[in-house]
């Protein structure tokens, strides 16, 4: 969690978002960033770096400032979406754009063998837990909140609702709006769907737009997750759970009461992978990265399910322990389905599932011995 999970997510986010930047900035003279330390990598990679740095900086001087600011990133994510969601609804009435749900999934078969099909819907399946992976960020934040058993069981509930009708609502408003030959085209920033709906509607005016929405969204992630990943390494500091030479990490500041030396030496570690990885790592890594969220959570309910079986008044109701088998055998079948990936030209991905299970595995040993 402290140098894989939260780092790899806070660089890809970085420099998402520092690409968007600069294509709301730059627009088709975007430079290309494939060569290692070529004149667009260092741009997105200076871009990437500056807004860690910027994030990371109101985090070390206020706490609560640093919430309001993570709390106006989630309002302004929710009426950004809430527009395109209206917008796309209208277009409902256009007949050109109700041609777009004729057939809609047609054409989308391929020559992939029946093992690929299943790595193909697995790895859907592992990209979609993790757009509702915000959900956890709450857990991490309770000693924050007034009352936190409420606050944190609330705010995972409605959260995940309104994910779902949000979700659900833009893609509506996807399909329609945007072709079904726009919406499968791959490559550069310009070319998702979501830059094809805006264009589409206002054209080259929209891609901004898109892309300096997505700049706010990748911000907002950001944002918690640093704060979030902060507490991590505090906590694993406090309860000894890394090696004594980093408890200089547990030091908070005593004038504006933030982990101050957490917070910098995460911003120093993501500094250097985002220097130093080319795009294809932080790829593999991120591949690496969300797979061991999944190991991750996997570990977590069988940890809650030991709990309750030792200790019995931990149990709330027959449907806490049935929800937990139930996320558990989920979880373990995309670990599972995972090893079936899907072909891919750029790079790998089988690769990462192999390296989370060594490693798995020699931390186990490890701690027995």
């Amino acid at each position: 969690m402290i140098f894989i999970m939260r780092p790899i997510l806070i660089v890809f986010n970085a420099c998402i978002a520092s690409q968007y930047l600069i294509y709301a900035i730059l627009g088709k003279n975007q430079e290309n960033q494939s060569g290692y330390f070529s004149k667009g990598y260092v741009i997105i990679r200076t871009t990437s770096i500056i807004i860690l740095m910027i994030i990371t900086l109101y985090h070390i001087l206020s706490s609560k400032f640093a919430a309001r600011i993570n709390a106006i990133f989630a309002v302004f994510k929710i009426l950004a979406l809430t527009i395109i969601v209206i917008v796309g609804l209208i277009q409902l009435q256009n007949v050109n754009f109700k041609n777009h749900w004729i057939n809609v999934f047609e054409n989308t078969s391929d020559n992939r063998s029946y093992s690929q099909r299943i790595g193909s819907y697995g790895y859907a399946m592992l990209e979609t837990l993790i757009a509702y992976e915000g959900w956890s960020n709450a857990n991490y934040l309770a000693d924050k909140l007034i009352n936190p058993q409420r606050s944190v069981r609330v705010s995972n509930i409605y959260s995940i609702i309104i994910t779902i009708i949000l979700y659900i609502l833009v893609n509506i408003s996807y399909i329609t709006v945007v072709s079904p030959e726009d919406a499968v085209m791959r490559g550069d920033v310009s070319q998702i769907i979501a830059m094809y709906f805006g264009n589409t509607l206002v054209g080259e005016t929209g891609k901004i737009l898109i892309s300096l929405l997505i700049v706010i969204s990748s911000c907002g992630t950001i944002s918690t997750l640093i704060d979030s990943g902060s507490r991590i390494i505090v906590y694993a500091v406090r309860n000894n759970l890394i090696i004594h030479r980093f408890r200089f990490l547990y030091f908070y500041d005593e004038r504006f009461h933030t982990p101050k030396n957490a917070l910098l030496f995460q911003l120093f570690y993501c500094m250097i992978l985002t220097i130093f990885l080319t795009t294809n790592a932080i790829l593999v890594t991120t591949y690496y990265s969300l797979y061991q969220i999944i190991l991750y959570h996997c570990a977590a309910a069988i940890g809650l399910m030991i709990l309750m079986k030792k200790f019995p008044t931990f149990y709330v109701s027959m449907t806490t322990k049935s929800f937990c088998v139930s996320f558990l055998l989920c979880m373990t079948f995309i670990a599972i389905i995972m090893f079936f990936p899907p072909p891919s030209d750029e790079i790998d991905i089988y690769f990462a599932y192999v390296i989370s299970w060594f490693v798995i595995l020699v931390g186990i040993i490890v701690s027995c011995v």
